[in-house]
């Protein structure tokens, strides 16, 4: 299960136009698969490294719980908000109709490189440099627009906007809930 979720995120970020060629056939179908075969296992990876690293660093057991919290509070509050923007962005600027459950894996696909850049921050929170691996997510998303969505040429300014979308929901959402927590 694991070595099956590291080989999909790896073929994103080595080869997101073959990843997203294969995942086009299965476009229209229910987000089950996404989420229990996805995106719920790579939550809980991403908070079991996120309490390793704040607890193997010196953090005390209370301080790593919290970190687990904020981890998986962001991201899934960044898969639906990021989501819900990039729907209502590609009907209002760019004129497309997407569904919540192709925007949900879009987005929930497109952020492989989210992904890595908080297993990478959370294993070594001494270099938040790699918070910047996110933004290859641009060249996620633009192939995902392409093959995934669908949308014709140019599509690097819905790539662009769906970027900043991805990018920004889970940095806002984590800087809220250091605030809050």
């Amino acid at each position: 299960m694991l070595i099956t979720l590291f080989t999909l995120i790896y073929r994103f970020i080595a080869s997101p136009d073959g990843m997203w060629k294969d995942l086009a056939p299965d476009r229209d179908a229910g987000n089950e698969k996404f989420h229990n075969d996805y995106f719920h296992i790579l939550i809980g990876v991403i908070a079991l490294v996120a309490f390793a690293g704040v607890f193997l660093s010196g953090g005390s057991f209370g301080v790593a719980l919290k970190a687990v919290i904020r981890e998986a509070v962001t991201l899934f509050g960044s898969l639906y908000l990021a989501a819900y923007g990039i729907r209502f962005l590609a009907n209002r600027k760019f004129g497309v109709s997407l569904s919540r459950r192709i925007c949900e894996k879009y987005v929930g696909y497109s952020s492989a490189a989210v992904y890595v850049s908080a297993i990478a921050s959370a294993l070594f929170p001494a270099f938040p440099w790699f918070h910047l691996f996110a933004l290859y997510s641009f060249v996620i998303a633009r192939s995902g627009a392409e093959y995934y969505l669908g949308l014709k040429s140019p599509f690097e300014g819905f790539a662009f906007t769906a970027t900043t979308v991805i990018v920004l929901s889970p940095w806002a959402l984590r800087g809220l809930l250091y605030v809050a927590i």
